[in-house]
């Protein structure tokens, strides 16, 4: 007569069994992570722009509107898309309060794109208006 092991059995089931929680886990939480890592990435990393240096500098309070100009002269807002000008009028006159709008700007943009700018929030009543520079 065979003797009936239980151990034996166990073991030759749990051989065939492949546990893919573990491995969900993982994937999950390194899905989460790089989602946050992308949202974190600034739009100075998006277009590629190359900030003018500067030794001195203030972080802006409150809520910021943040501008983008390329050295090509095209603006841009948050996620790389670009703006015109009547859509930079319409975003600015969307607003209810008066944010800190901040531009920044490629070191090799014409000064002419930055003024123009300015000039545009000036007369939509931006009164709070601050360049983005990179550290030296």
């Amino acid at each position: 007569m065979e003797r009936w092991d239980v151990r034996e059995e166990y073991e030759r089931d749990k051989e065939g069994e492949v546990n893919l929680i573990p491995l969900l886990d993982t994937i999950f939480i390194l899905l989460i992570f790089f989602s946050l890592l992308l949202i974190q990435v600034s739009d100075s990393r998006i277009l590629k722009i190359d900030l003018p240096a500067a030794q001195s500098g203030v972080s802006a309070e409150g809520e910021e509107i943040r501008f983008t100009i390329t050295k090509e002269g095209l603006f841009s807002r948050g996620n790389g898309e670009k703006l015109s000008e009547k859509e930079i009028t319409r975003l600015i006159r969307s607003r209810s309060d008066s944010p800190v709008v901040v531009i920044a700007a490629d070191k090799e943009t014409a000064f002419q794109h930055i003024v123009s700018l300015m000039d545009l929030l000036e007369s939509e009543g931006c009164s709070h208006v601050a360049l983005e520079v990179s550290p030296r």
